[in-house]
């Protein structure tokens, strides 16, 4: 459902936001000419961080581009997975307030790669578990294609740092968890999960118990069951930070091929720099608690994507500009 379709469903008292954030996501347009400030006035322009005009462009000459079907095509910011407005989140101990979170605006289009990332303690785990729905915020709205989020729905999949398999099932058993919970015949989960057994890898390991599997093969099955209910939108919690940098890379290639074929909408949290940058179409990068959108950088790398455009000049210079604005927001957090 477009945005403007929506507008009248929305509460009352939000109106202001999500047409602020309407506007927000007009102006986060992919653009095929590569241009990062097409479009915004002087007014707007000049807001823009001045390091942030010298990024590197997706026309450089010092990598060439495929030329398939430019990315912007395929991405449309008037098509919205998912909204926030107004978000805020506060904890309470030893009857003194901590406010966690608050953001204002946020929006992932249909089909976007999103990462998350800031300074350790920002937050980002707990904005990925409210807009999954297993924590409610203090205020605010979340919207999945127009609907209100109340809690954990199947129109969201949730990928957790923990593997969070039942070991007393095989990984077929684990795949079809999902879609025995929502109540589906046996004839119609069995060739699902050998669908995303397949897509996934794992056929061959189909009868195999969790203890059985290594790391990355047990992430695997959390992928491919997670995927098998078809969520429309897929949140991901650092679901590599406990591999090794073997596996975590092969991981992120795994998440990209799969992601190219299915083209879920994926909100993706991590702590890697590196990570943010080679999986994302767009890093949002949170200050220190109470956690705000500091920035937006959008990362014009061509895709397809390989693990060897970590090596080129451009994603150096994403790494290391990501890297300045979690690190000044560290250090306010240390004073």
């Amino acid at each position: 459902m477009a945005v403007r379709d929506m507008e009248d469903a929305r509460p009352e008292a939000l109106q202001g936001e999500f047409r602020e954030l309407d506007q927000h996501a007009a102006r986060l347009r992919f653009r095929e000419d590569g241009d990062d400030f097409a479009g915004l006035d002087r007014a707007q322009a000049k807001h823009v961080p001045e390091r942030a005009r010298h990024l590197p462009s997706i026309r450089s000459t010092s990598m060439s581009e495929p030329p398939a079907t430019s990315y912007a095509k395929r991405i449309d910011m008037s098509s919205i997975a998912l909204e926030v407005a107004g978000l805020q989140k506060t904890y309470h101990k030893g009857g003194q307030p901590l406010a966690i979170l608050d953001i204002e605006r946020f929006a992932a289009a249909e089909g976007e790669f999103i990462t998350i990332i800031g300074p350790s303690g920002c937050g980002k785990s707990t904005f990925l578990h409210i807009m999954g729905g297993f924590i409610a915020p203090d205020s605010g709205a979340i919207r999945v294609y127009g609907h209100d989020v109340r809690g954990p729905g199947p129109d969201r999949g949730m990928m957790f740092q923990e593997f969070a398999l039942f070991p007393w099932k095989t990984v077929a058993g684990n795949v079809a968890w999902g879609l025995e919970a929502q109540g589906r015949a046996r004839a119609e989960i069995e060739p699902i999960v050998q669908r995303y057994l397949e897509m996934t890898g794992l056929a061959d390991f189909r009868n195999h118990y969790p203890a059985e599997l290594s790391g990355g093969m047990k992430q695997r099955v959390a992928l491919a069951r997670v995927l098998a209910f078809d969520p429309k939108v897929l949140l991901m919690d650092e679901p590599f930070g406990a591999l090794d940098a073997q596996t975590r890379e092969t991981m992120q290639e795994e998440v990209m091929r799969l992601w190219a074929r299915t083209r879920k909408t994926i909100v993706f949290v991590t702590h890697d720099i590196e990570e943010a940058v080679y999986l994302g179409d767009r890093i949002v990068v949170l200050s220190a608690r109470p956690g705000r959108i500091k920035e937006e950088v959008r990362i014009e790398l061509p895709r397809p994507r390989e693990l060897e455009i970590k090596k080129s000049m451009r994603c150096h210079e994403y790494r290391n500009y990501v890297w300045d604005l979690i690190r000044s927001e560290a250090q306010k957090g240390s004073k």
